[in-house]
């Protein structure tokens, strides 16, 4: 096949994928705070994050997060992914004793008032690190 026909058929295929209503996507990334873990302690804690659709109030997603490493994936109901389209992210550290700084972020990041938003089009990686997002 040459390199335009085959070069044709390919940007068929993205234009098909992204016109597509149903298409998932499986996230990940980090998150920290300016580069730092959000955990007071791994072995007793946990962060919370949950992808609310900004375009479907009222349906969210939560992510598994991983304590060794700070990452987190977002599988879906069927294990395949999320629907793209934009969503606010909550953000909960958990965990007996919190600090400080670990019930600020839990006040900072609640459903209601997060400001974080990211939009989902695609499997790659999507790091969040809080602090680049400053109190209201």
């Amino acid at each position: 096949m040459s390199r335009v026909r085959l070069m044709a058929c390919f940007l068929t295929a993205v234009v098909a994928a992204g016109c597509s209503g149903g298409k998932t996507v499986l996230v990940s990334g980090k998150v920290t705070n300016a580069g730092k873990t959000l955990m007071a302690d791994r072995r007793n804690g946990g962060v919370i994050l949950t992808f609310h659709s900004v375009a479907e109030p009222g349906k969210s997603y939560a992510a598994v997060y991983n304590t060794e490493n700070d990452a987190y994936y977002v599988y879906g109901p069927d294990g395949r992914g999320i629907p793209s389209g934009k969503y606010r992210i909550s953000v909960a550290v958990t965990g007996p004793g919190l600090p400080p700084a670990a019930t600020e972020i839990n006040q900072r990041f609640v459903e209601a008032k997060t400001p974080i938003e990211i939009e989902v089009t695609s499997a790659e990686p999507r790091d969040i690190d809080i602090s680049k997002y400053p109190a209201a």
